[in-house]
C-alpha cells in the first residue's frame, strides 16, 4: 500500500514515546515538533522529530519507519515529510553507515563532523530549494 496522504504535525504528543520506542527500542523525551506520515488507512508509518533552530533550519533529532512497515519501500516516503523549501540539519554517528546512506539518498550532504559523548558524528545538511 502506497502512502498517498499528506504528512501532518502530530498533535497528540503523548503518542510519540510509543512511536519512538517501536522504532528505536528505548524511551526518549518528546521533542518540540513531530511530523508523521500515514498510509491510506490513517495508520502512522513513519515520523521525523526535532526542533527549529533560530536561523529557520529544522534540526532532525530522530526519523524512523515503524517496524511493521520497514523493508517495504516506505523509507522513500519519509522524503515526503521533508518540506522542499526548508533547510534540514542532523547528525549521525560515523559508524552508522546504513543511516549515512539513507541521509544521502534523501538528499542530505555531509558538511562536517563533531565529537560528542565520546563518539564521532557526521553532520548532514539538506538545503531547501528556496534556501540553497
Amino acid at each position: 500500500m502506497l502512502l498517498r496522504v499528506p504528512s501532518r504535525i502530530l498533535k497528540n504528543k503523548d503518542l510519540y514515546p510509543t512511536l519512538h520506542k517501536a522504532v528505536f527500542g528505548k524511551d526518549v523525551e518528546t521533542p518540540e515538533v513531530v511530523i508523521v506520515h500515514e498510509n491510506e488507512r490513517g495508520a502512522i508509518v513513519g515520523f521525523v522529530s526535532g526542533h527549529w533552530e533560530l536561523d529557520g533550519t529544522f534540526y532532525i533529532e530522530f526519523a524512523g519507519v515503524l517496524p511493521m512497515y520497514q523493508k517495504k519501500g516506505y523509507l522513500r516516503y519519509i522524503k515526503k515529510i521533508l518540506d522542499p523549501c526548508v533547510n534540514y540539519l542532523t547528525a549521525v554517528e560515523n559508524t552508522n553507515t546504513v543511516t549515512g546512506k539513507t541521509m544521502y539518498a534523501l538528499g542530505f550532504m555531509p558538511i562536517g563532523s563533531r565529537y560528542h559523548d565520546d563518539k564521532f558524528y557526521i553532520e548532514w545538511l539538506r538545503r531547501g530549494v528556496k534556501n540553497g
